[in-house]
């Protein structure tokens, strides 16, 4: 037993290696590095390992927009198409892009005139039909399509968000406004009426038309101012 001992001890290397460099391990040293005790503070290095943390996919943080979308209000989706534009409008272009963005998406005019524009169908009907050039446009008829422009900027899913409102109708509206108050032109207004008066106190409908989609007013407002006149001039010469 002796010889056999001695043996091996000659076969080691001095890391305590067998022969060729062959390590011999056992269950208590495992893992450790070489010189390491068992008992030594570090321990085992399969011990010290920290597992790897695996991000699950449902706690994977949704896209921004999708944070504001759920969190904003339709009333601020809405002052949000009031936003003023530095440039002027292609007042063109951007109806037919309004017009192809309700026909894909079944959505039809009615609908999108009063809760988008809070305008009557027939309103955005004639200001779709010819839509008159930016530059022709005074305050309140460029108003429209600055809501229709910044419309088209939003997503969808803020489209149908505003879309999904229960609103009054635009014409019940209407009727509670002329109760509480009554309707003046601003002045830039009448004095186109008022050339237009002089020179035809009597005008077609398309003229009216043309003029209430230029003002943003409805038929019978721009119809009644010329009634009105008509009226007073009447009177007058009475």
């Amino acid at each position: 037993e002796d010889v056999v001992e001695k043996e091996n001890d000659e076969n080691k290397d001095r890391s305590g290696n067998g022969l060729n460099g062959e390590q011999h391990f056992n269950a208590l040293t495992f893992g450790t590095y070489q010189h390491q005790h068992a008992d030594s503070s570090f321990g085992p290095i399969r011990l010290t390992e920290k597992k790897r943390k695996v991000s699950k996919p449902y706690e994977i943080a949704a896209p921004g927009h999708a944070a504001v979308i759920r969190d904003i209000t339709p009333q601020e989706l809405k002052n949000r198409l009031d936003t003023p534009v530095a440039d002027a409008i292609d007042t063109k272009r951007t109806v037919g892009d309004v017009k192809n963005w309700l026909k894909m998406n079944g959505i039809n005019q009615t609908k999108f005139a009063e809760k988008v524009l809070e305008k009557t169908q027939g309103h955005f009907s004639v200001i779709s039909r010819n839509p008159a050039p930016w530059e022709e446009l005074l305050a309140p008829g460029r108003a429209v399509f600055v809501r229709m422009h910044n419309w088209m900027k939003l997503s969808h899913e803020e489209k149908m968000k505003i879309l999904s409102v229960e609103k009054v109708s635009v014409k019940n509206d209407l009727q509670e406004k002329k109760k509480k108050t009554r309707f003046t032109f601003p002045n830039e207004q009448m004095e186109v009426l008022m050339r237009i008066y002089e020179v035809n106190d009597r005008p077609g409908k398309e003229l009216i038309e043309e003029l209430a989609a230029k003002f943003s007013l409805s038929f019978n407002q721009i119809k009644d101012f010329f009634l009105n006149r008509r009226r007073r001039a009447k009177k007058s010469n009475l």
